[in-house]
């Protein structure tokens, strides 16, 4: 590698990954075919880097091979540099959570394919970059760190790999190649483009509560929304309401009870003697309620204990986290598309468990009632809603992101649904 590493820095971005792409005889094919082949001036800029890294993972999800996940996302973005200085391409890193997940490597304008490799586990640098290092990329798969004061290149797979980057050849070659681009990659970069849509997607992570998110929606493919029936149209308790409140999943309870109740299909009534103040008493006692609130866990055990005190026999409780039973997106969504409202908790939310200096002060329980799901990236990539009954206000006309502005890696959830005493449609 060491003695070729001359001829091949020099024509770092347009030699490329030679199993990738393919050549254009620049003597062969005629003026239109070239006219198909010319570079682009466009420079990838790292956030549109970091965009079609994403398109990569969520377009592999689902092969069941490496790490790659819903959660993955992106760990860090580093430049990769040609013996020029000049940014060539990204290696974009991936987690899941704290986990190792693999990374991408992009290339930073159209003389480099959009992917150039990726692996789906372990790690693209396994050490810290110093702040007078950086990385070179040498046009095929091979990276090395540079010493900005000893200009020493070393491979970042086998530090044994060493030589003196001022001994390269300066590339003599790259304006007479650059007419020879490749068509191939052109046409990956054509392909990407038309899947990954520009579009923006700042879902709130500080202020108020969020009650307008396609306020921060833009440039979308299309959109999916779903309201359990007539949610809309209830008022909900909030927690105040109570006395000996406020706890928010006892609160969220007596919500789902509600709806429940205001649909009128049940045959017996949810609520204890009639009273609604008796039948938050009873739960939060039910809940295990302590100085902290109560947990949507033991809100499980909680109702299914209160509906033998009803001696309602129907009623199907079900606890969700983030471990086995998954509290993901796809439940969520398929629980509100089938009719069923459930509690919602909410972790690190910025609105919800802060304080007005932004300490996190715990969890939050909400009912949640619909959902809302923009679609960017050729419908790979979206925005995901949920629309809730808060418990701080009457009715269900909040949102919150799922991915953005709070911590959806700690999510819980608790569904309810009757077999036999509640017509579903």
């Amino acid at each position: 590698m060491k003695r070729n590493l001359k001829r091949i820095i020099s024509m770092i971005v347009l030699v490329g990954v030679v199993c990738l792409r393919v050549k254009c005889d620049a003597g062969i094919v005629d003026a239109s075919q070239k006219r198909t082949c010319e570079v682009m001036d466009d420079t990838i800029t790292k956030n549109y880097a970091n965009k079609i890294a994403e398109y990569q993972v969520n377009k592999t999800i689902g092969k069941k091979s490496g790490k790659w996940q819903q959660n993955t996302s992106i760990n860090k973005t580093y430049n990769l540099y040609n013996e020029d200085g000049n940014v060539v391409a990204y290696a974009v890193e991936l987690s899941n959570q704290n986990d190792e997940a693999g990374y991408v490597v992009i290339g930073a304008n159209e003389e480099n394919p959009p992917v150039i490799e990726f692996k789906t586990s372990g790690k693209f640098l396994k050490r810290h970059l110093g702040s007078n290092e950086y990385i070179i990329y040498d046009g095929f798969t091979n990276y090395y760190i540079v010493n900005k004061d000893t200009q020493i290149a070393t491979s970042i797979d086998d530090s044994k790999e060493k030589f003196n980057i001022n001994q390269l050849e300066k590339g003599t070659e790259k304006q007479n190649l650059k007419k020879s681009i490749k068509c191939e990659d052109k046409k990956e970069w054509d392909a990407i483009k038309k899947e990954i849509k520009y579009g923006a997607s700042n879902p709130p992570t500080s202020g108020g509560a969020n009650t307008t998110p396609w306020a921060y929606e833009s440039g979308y493919v299309r959109q999916e929304f779903k309201t359990v029936p007539d949610a809309n149209y209830y008022r909900y308790f909030i927690m105040t309401q109570f006395d000996d409140g406020p706890v928010c999943v006892a609160t969220a309870a007596c919500n789902l009870l509600n709806y429940y109740m205001c649909r009128q299909r049940m045959k017996t009534s949810l609520v204890l003697n009639n009273d609604w103040q008796q039948t938050f008493n009873r739960l939060k006692i039910y809940f295990k309620t302590g100085k902290d609130g109560a947990s949507i866990y033991d809100a499980k055990e909680g109702l299914e204990k209160y509906f033998r005190d009803l001696n309602i026999q129907d009623a199907v409780v079900h606890y969700y986290d983030s471990s086995e039973d998954k509290a993901d997106w796809d439940e969520v969504k398929r629980r509100l598309d089938f009719g069923e409202p459930l509690i919602y908790g909410i972790t690190d939310h910025y609105y919800y468990t802060r304080n007005e200096e932004g300490k996190i002060i715990g969890k939050h329980a909400v009912l949640a009632v619909g959902y809302r799901e923009y679609y960017y990236a050729g419908e790979l990539n979206t925005s995901k809603y949920i629309q809730i009954a808060d418990g701080w206000t009457d009715h269900a006309d909040r949102y919150i992101n799922v991915d953005v502005g709070q911590n959806n890696a700690a999510t819980e959830m608790l569904t309810l649904y009757f077999v036999y005493s509640y017509i579903q449609k």
